[in-house]
C-alpha cells in the first residue's frame, strides 16, 4: 500500500503504523533472508581484501556476468555472435572492453533484449527519471535486491549502525499527507525501530518540532537526502543551536549530490560525521564513505571505468555483478566524479579505489507559499511510459511549470496524473501548469537541470 493513497492518508496515526510497520515486516520478510545474512557477512570479509585478492574476485564474477548475459540476455548474446565472443573468457578487463558502452537512450531504446530470459521466479519492475529526465525502465530478481541491501547495510555499519540500533530516515516517503499543517508529520515503523520522517514538510515554521522528535527518538544512524538533513542543520545553525542525542554516531545521505557545504553544516550541527553512499537505479556501481570520510569505489559491487571528460573529471561507466534479470555492461551512468590522484590510498586499510569527490546529481528545491524546500522532484515522472524527458521550472512561489517531451501527443491522461503527483508533493497553494515541448535545452555544458528555480 502506497503512504499517498486514500486509506492511508485518512486513517489515523496509530493505523498507519500498522500499515508501514506490516509493509516493513513483509518487505524484510523478502529481503533478510539467509542469502542476504550471507552475502553481508561475505562483504565483511571482501573489504579487506588485497588489491591482488580483489583482482581475482572481480575476475571470477565479471567472467560470471558475461557467460550469463551471453547464454541468457538478447541483446548480449547477438551482439556477442555478431562480435565473436562467446563471453567464455577468464573476466578480464581485455574481455569486457570487447563490449560497447551503453548509454541510457540505449536503454531506453533495447527495451526488454536487455531482460534476461526467465520463466521463473519473482521480477520485480521500476522505473526512475533520474537526473537525466529520461524514463527509462529497469528489472531484478530477489538476489539482486538482497545483495544490493547487504551493500547498503555495509555502508551503515561503517557509520557505526548495528542490527537493530535505532535509526531516523528522511526521505523520499511522505508520512503525513502534504496538506496536512501541523506536526507530527513522521511516524514509528515497529518493524524496523526507525522512525521516518516526511521530507515534503519541512520548513522553519516547523523546524523546532522536527529536531524535538529526533532528540527525543534519539537514533544511532540517520539516513538522509542531503537537502533535508542539511535544511535540519541550518535551521540549527541559524538559531545558534547543536543536536543534543547523545547515541548518533553517524549521518548516511544518498539519493542527491552532497555539496561540501551541506556536509558542513551537517557535521557542525549534529556533530558527526557524514557518510555520502552513491548507488545507481540501474545497479552498475556503488561508491560509499569510510571512517576517514574518503569515497571509495566498491570492487566487490562490480567494475567502475572512470571515463575521462573534458574539464578534467571522469564519468562513472558501471557493470554491475549482482542484477542478472537486466545486466548491463559498461553502463555510462551520466554521474560525474572528480578522480583521485594515481595511487592514492586510505588511512582504513581498505584497498578500494578513491574518488576525490561526487559531483554529479545535483538537484536544486522547489520552494512553497508556506515556507517549504522541496527537493528529488524527479519522482513526478516515474512511472510515465509515454514521456521521454521531463523538467520543473520555477519562476514564481506560487507557480510551476512542468515542461515534458512526450513521445506522442500529451494525453490528457498523462497531464492529469502529472499535475496530481505535483500537487501530492507541494499541496494546494500552487498554481500547476504543464506544458508539452519538443526538447528541453540543455546547460551549456550539455547537462540537463531536472528543477530550475529562479526564485
Amino acid at each position: 500500500m502506497s503512504y499517498s493513497s486514500s486509506f492511508y492518508r485518512r486513517s489515523p496515526v496509530w493505523m498507519q503504523e500498522m500499515v508501514i510497520a506490516a509493509r516493513s515486516f513483509m518487505r524484510n520478510r523478502l529481503r533478510e533472508n539467509m542469502m542476504f545474512r550471507m552475502a553481508l557477512n561475505k562483504l565483511r570479509e571482501t573489504q579487506w581484501l588485497s588489491t591482488a585478492e580483489l583482482g581475482e574476485y572481480q575476475a571470477k564474477h565479471l567472467a560470471a556476468i558475461l557467460r550469463h548475459a551471453a547464454r541468457s540476455v538478447p541483446y548480449y548474446r547477438e551482439l556477442f555472435a555478431q562480435c565473436g565472443f562467446n563471453g567464455d573468457g577468464h573476466g578480464s578487463l581485455h574481455d569486457l572492453s570487447k563490449v560497447p558502452m551503453l548509454t541510457k537512450q540505449d536503454v531506453v531504446n533495447l527495451g526488454s533484449s536487455l531482460v534476461e530470459e526467465r520463466r521463473w521466479g519473482l521480477r520485480f519492475k521500476g522505473t526512475t527519471s533520474g537526473t537525466t529526465g529520461l524514463t527509462l525502465m529497469g528489472y531484478r530478481d530477489l538476489r539482486s535486491i538482497r545483495y544490493e541491501n547487504a551493500f547498503i547495510w555495509r555502508q551503515l555499519e561503517w557509520a557505526g549502525m548495528r542490527h537493530g540500533d535505532r535509526r531516523a530516515w528522511i526521505r523520499g516517503d511522505m508520512m503525513a499527507p502534504v496538506e496536512q499543517k501541523k506536526p507530527p508529520f513522521w511516524r514509528f515503523n515497529r518493524a524496523d525501530n526507525m522512525l521516518m520522517m516526511s521530507s515534503f514538510h519541512l520548513s522553519e515554521v516547523h523546524g523546532d518540532a522536527y529536531i524535538a522528535a529526533l532528540e527525543d527518538f534519539d537514533p544511532v544512524i540517520i539516513q538522509a537526502y542531503p537537502s533535508s538533513i542539511a535544511f535540519l542543520a541550518r535551521y540549527l545553525e541559524s538559531h545558534a543551536r547543536i543536536y543534543r542525542g547523545r547515541r548518533l554516531k553517524g549521518v548516511v545521505t544518498s539519493s542527491e549530490t552532497l555539496s561540501a557545504d551541506q556536509r558542513r553544516v551537517v557535521e557542525h550541527a549534529f556533530g558527526r560525521r557524514v557518510f555520502d553512499w552513491y548507488g545507481t537505479f540501474e545497479r552498475a556501481a556503488a561508491i560509499g564513505t569510510c571512517e576517514h570520510g574518503k569515497y571509495h569505489i566498491m570492487p566487490d559491487y562490480g567494475i567502475v571505468e572512470l571515463l575521462p571528460t573534458h574539464d578534467g573529471n571522469s564519468e562513472i561507466v558501471g557493470t554491475g555483478f549482482f542484477n542478472r534479470m537486466m545486466p548491463l555492461l559498461r553502463y555510462r551512468t551520466g554521474d560525474i566524479v572528480v578522480p583521485a590522484a594515481e595511487g592514492a590510498s586510505c588511512t582504513c586499510g581498505r584497498a578500494f579505489p578513491i574518488v576525490e569527490a561526487i559531483i554529479g546529481r545535483v538537484d536544486d528545491y522547489v520552494k512553497t507559499p508556506d515556507g517549504r524546500h522541496i527537493g528529488m522532484m524527479a519522482i513526478l515522472f516515474d512511472r510515465l511510459s509515454d514521456i521521454w524527458e521531463g523538467q520543473i521550472v520555477q519562476e514564481k512561489l506560487d507557480e510551476l511549470r512542468i515542461l515534458v517531451v512526450p513521445m506522442r501527443e500529451l494525453t490528457d491522461s498523462t497531464r492529469r496524473d502529472i499535475e496530481a503527483k505535483a500537487r501530492l508533493l507541494v499541496g494546494p497553494e500552487m498554481k500547476i501548469v504543464v506544458e508539452a515541448v519538443a526538447q528541453i535545452p540543455r546547460t551549456s555544458n550539455g547537462k540537463f537541470r531536472m528543477v530550475i528555480s529562479k526564485i
